[in-house]
């Protein structure tokens, strides 16, 4: 800690220790969450109060965890540092979303399936009728022959 007067400002390289981060990921945390954390963490000579390092701690967290900084930000934006994070009741825990994800998975695998078959009915269909297409076409011909020999035979 360096200054005791000032809210117990905490050094940059300190709270890099601590959240055992680099100082350039400590550098990126204060320009992605800024909005989160006091006018000494945002001077161009940073340094970190115990609220600041509980704000980056919750940040690093979110982010090790596999938040992205969107979502990070949000939850420190609806949760104070000393809170203890809330899912919501609607939340799925790791192992419903896997079998979510699998479970969608095999009805998409159903569903192809259920083309493929669907497609090799159509193409069966398809060449049913192109031959039944080929039987009336010779039937009316020769429907229009049988008609053209009655009539010759009935002038004959």
């Amino acid at each position: 800690m360096v200054n005791s007067g000032a809210a117990s400002l905490i050094t940059p390289a300190r709270t890099a220790d601590i959240l055992s981060v680099s100082a350039a990921t400590l550098r990126r945390y204060a320009k992605q969450f800024k909005k989160h954390l006091s006018q000494h963490a945002k001077a161009s000579r940073r340094q970190y109060t115990q609220k600041v390092l509980a704000v980056l701690t919750q940040a690093s967290d979110l982010i090790r965890g596999g938040a992205n900084t969107a979502i990070a930000t949000v939850i420190l934006g609806t949760v104070s540092p000393t809170d203890e994070i809330v899912l919501p009741a609607n939340a799925i825990n790791h192992a419903e979303l896997v079998s979510a994800v699998e479970q969608a998975r095999d009805q998409l695998r159903l569903i192809g399936e259920q083309f493929t078959l669907m497609k090799d009915k159509q193409v069966e269909n398809t060449e049913q009728i192109a031959v039944l297409i080929a039987r009336l076409n010779a039937l009316q011909s020769r429907s229009v022959v049988d008609r053209l020999l009655n009539r010759i035979s009935d002038t004959a």
